[in-house]
């Protein structure tokens, strides 16, 4: 437990083009934050299909301290079977883990 005060910096569905820019300021401020990525996002999507740039930007990001998580491969809006979720949540874990 802590006195200090805090806040947790979030950010959702990338990496994209602003990845690099944020990381850079979160590195000026001696800040870190959580990503949150989709598997489509760290296939490129975002990056006009560059897979190699968007795999590059979510290793800095740990290397520099930050933290990932599963934000799905799809980031399906509508419900889904569980079945299907569960899918998307592997496709993200087995890119992070690639």
């Amino acid at each position: 437990m802590t006195h200090e005060r805090v806040i947790a910096l979030t950010f959702d569905d990338g990496p994209g083009p602003s990845t690099g820019a944020l990381l850079d300021a979160l590195a000026r401020h001696g800040a870190r934050a959580t990503f949150f990525v989709t598997g489509q996002s760290l296939r490129g999507h975002c990056l006009d299909g560059d897979a190699a740039l968007a795999r590059s930007l979510a290793a800095r990001a740990l290397r520099e301290g930050h933290a990932l998580g599963n934000h799905l491969d799809t980031h399906a809006r509508d419900p889904m079977p569980a079945a299907a979720l569960v899918g998307e949540l592997r496709r993200v874990d087995d890119l992070l883990r690639g």
